[in-house]
């Protein structure tokens, strides 16, 4: 994370994150350049250096569509590339040297992947045939230890420009709702049933949504709060259970 994420976000960051995003109508072609993925696997590393190097020689704009760790399928479209008036034979390669493709995740590029590892952990021991609640939540503990500290940084903008501050490359850049998302999500499904493992969900929640700084954080936070809230009304069928779990969402007003 530190890797990925080496700028804390600052006051001044925080207020002024997503308000100075280009219009796509300056940007993106009627009819862009298709770049396909050479075989089936996992995006593991992108050379955005050498992208960025490349588009601005040819004075073009480069959509990546998708990020490391994701899994990408042989022919399909994986890069646009706008106002390219060249041979398309002659680039083909170039542009698909761009990405490493590999047979498993790695953490290289990949923020995702050790909180996917970490949830995987927790829904091993949430399963019926082990149904060991305790290392879950010692894995819920850990991932929000890992949340708290990525609401203090600063996540970076898709776009991309050049030392004349000229749009080059346009990724499909991590988002902080989106690492709530793969962090939650799966763990509060296995947890059903389980009023010691969704307590302690809400705990966490209640802990990462102290570190927020800016609005779209507190809301991304908020939203796991209310799913799992109309999780528990559902399933929780001891009161005292419940209201253990209410308790945790006072620092949400």
């Amino acid at each position: 994370i530190n890797n990925l994420f080496p700028e804390n976000l600052g006051e001044d960051a925080a207020h002024t994150q997503g308000l100075t995003e280009p219009n796509e109508e300056s940007w993106k072609s009627k009819k862009p350049l298709g770049i396909t993925s050479t075989k089936s696997g996992y995006l593991q590393y992108v050379d955005q250096p050498s992208i960025l190097s490349f588009a601005e020689e040819k004075d073009i704009v480069i959509e990546l569509i998708y990020r490391p760790g994701d899994f990408l399928v042989k022919d399909d479209i994986i890069m646009h590339v706008h106002g390219f008036s060249g041979a398309v034979h002659e680039f083909k390669s170039v542009f698909q040297s761009f990405f490493i493709i590999g047979k498993t995740r790695t953490p290289q590029q990949d923020a995702e992947y050790s909180i996917h590892q970490m949830v995987e952990i927790a829904s091993r021991a949430l399963s019926p045939g082990v149904n060991d609640p305790y290392t879950a939540m010692a894995c819920i503990d850990n991932l929000t230890a890992a949340l708290s500290h990525l609401a203090t940084l600063k996540f970076p903008s898709r776009f991309r420009y050049d030392e004349h501050s000229k749009l080059r490359v346009v990724t499909d850049a991590l988002t902080f709702e989106g690492m709530l998302d793969a962090a939650y999500n799966s763990i509060r499904q296995y947890a059903k049933g389980n009023p010691a493992v969704l307590i302690r969900l809400m705990e966490s929640m209640t802990t990462v949504y102290r570190f927020t700084r800016t609005s779209s954080q507190k809301s991304a936070v908020k939203k796991h709060v209310d799913i799992l809230l109309r999780l528990a009304e559902q399933d929780l069928k001891e009161p005292e259970d419940l209201k253990d779990l209410k308790k945790r969402v006072v620092d949400f007003g």
